[in-house]
């Protein structure tokens, strides 16, 4: 009916998502749209778009990192952020992870905040950062929040944009955002041997994380994948910290030798491999 009358439009599904982003977009887009109508119809030129606030410089780059400040950076996993934190402040900066918060904190906090084109993954992250913000360990005035990234085609270059815009509506407008890319050889501000160990630190992350899922779901003896999972985990924060960079390629191939001696069950090989592909945050 609204067609056959020329009557813009538009559908919008109400379901139980507690996310109205989706619809802000669409009810915004309508009301642009009815604006230009209106504007054909008499005649008058389209009303220009809104103009898109402009936001503090954010740092894409090391050199741009304060070391007298606290830098804040998003908890991957049990592995993951433990050993960047650890490769950052071996380059002289003061790393933390995120606290742990509940799913439902990030949540709340993050869909009150962020941009509502933002996926969830960026939420969860944004929701994050706002929740250890207001804690007394990081105080706004003293803390600076990272966002590190693979250089992908997704959210990656525009994450930061979203951070700062989501921290400036919370009122931590004193904190600096900053965006680092893990995928690059080496970023402005580090030495080279800095940015191997920080890769280290992430390669080492992964593997650790590849090896104890891959055998503690066909353990023979239970408990036995966490034993080896704990002690690697102190051998590999030594040797983030302190450990040759050249060897790394040795130790590496001793972590994951040791956990193919586990012993695993049978069906192992007779049960289907499944992978999850999605945004690196701890869910």
């Amino acid at each position: 009916m609204m067609t056959l009358y020329k009557k813009p439009h538009c559908c919008i599904k109400l379901d139980q998502n507690t996310n109205i982003g989706a619809v802000r977009v669409r009810i915004r887009s309508q009301v642009a749209a009815v604006d230009h109508q209106r504007s054909a119809q008499a005649g008058r030129p389209p009303p220009p778009p809104p103009e898109m606030p402009v936001y503090r410089t954010i740092g894409s780059c090391a050199c741009k990192v304060p070391k007298d400040k606290k830098i804040l950076i998003m908890n991957f996993s049990e592995e993951h952020a433990v050993f960047y934190a650890m490769a950052f402040n071996t380059a002289g900066f003061d790393c933390h992870v995120c606290p742990n918060y509940t799913i439902q904190q990030y949540s709340e906090t993050g869909l009150r905040y962020t941009h509502p084109d933002c996926c969830l993954g960026v939420t969860l992250i944004i929701g994050s950062w706002l929740c250890a913000l207001r804690t007394p360990e990081f105080p706004p005035d003293k803390t600076d929040v990272m966002w590190i990234h693979m250089g992908t085609a997704c959210t990656a270059p525009r994450m930061a944009w979203f951070a700062r815009d989501a921290l400036d509506k919370a009122g931590f407008t004193k904190v600096g955002v900053h965006s680092i890319d893990c995928s690059a050889t080496t970023n402005p501000g580090f030495t080279i041997q800095q940015s191997l160990r920080i890769n280290m630190g992430l390669t080492l992350g992964d593997a650790l994380t590849q090896c104890v899922q891959r055998t503690r779901p066909y353990e023979l003896v239970p408990g036995s994948v966490n034993k080896l999972r704990d002690q690697w985990f102190q051998r590999a924060s030594e040797h983030v910290k302190h450990g040759y960079v050249l060897g790394f390629s040795s130790f590496l191939h001793l972590l994951v030798h040791d956990f193919d001696t586990i012993p695993l069950r049978t069906e192992v090989h007779d049960k289907p491999r499944v992978g999850l592909v999605g945004l690196m945050c701890k869910v």
